[in-house]
């Protein structure tokens, strides 16, 4: 087997296959290629721009659509959860505006969303600039239970 060097690997070239995350997102839950802006581990040899993980997008709410569900404009359904102040867990349940969840537009996320990676890895929504569609293997069947 001959193994390419780093010079010679080449690397996802076929750009019409990318979307921009601001002309369009991906059906939420499903796992997409994405390219990081930031924060993705890599050594001294990888090559500039090479921040690729394998990402589903978790959509919450914005700031705005907050403040709208506590004025009553958007509906503000119960949100579950659990707490454990006494030593123990328990069920809680509040207003989903009195929630806020990792996928919301809060603090550092800048986004209504955020991208969950494999092994819980979270990553910010704006820290994502272009998505596509895993590819299919070329003339292969691959089941992940075998």
């Amino acid at each position: 087997m001959n193994i390419p060097t780093n010079s010679e690997a080449s690397p996802i070239t076929n750009y019409s296959d990318w979307v921009s995350v601001s002309d369009r997102l991906p059906t939420a839950g499903v796992y997409v290629l994405v390219h990081l802006t930031k924060d993705n581990w890599k050594d001294s040899e990888d090559s500039k721009g090479v921040c690729y993980v394998v990402a589903k997008l978790r959509t919450g709410i914005s700031k705005a659509d907050r403040e709208k569900m506590k004025r009553g404009e958007l509906p503000d359904p119960d949100s579950h959860g659990y707490i454990a102040p006494k030593g123990y867990w328990e069920k809680v349940t509040n207003k989903r505006s009195a929630v806020t969840k990792a996928e919301d537009e809060d603090g550092n996320n800048l986004r209504p969303y955020n991208w969950v990676a494999f092994c819980h890895r979270h990553h910010y929504g704006q820290e994502v600039d272009y998505w596509m569609p895993i590819p299919s293997l070329p003339n292969a069947t691959v089941r992940c239970d075998d």
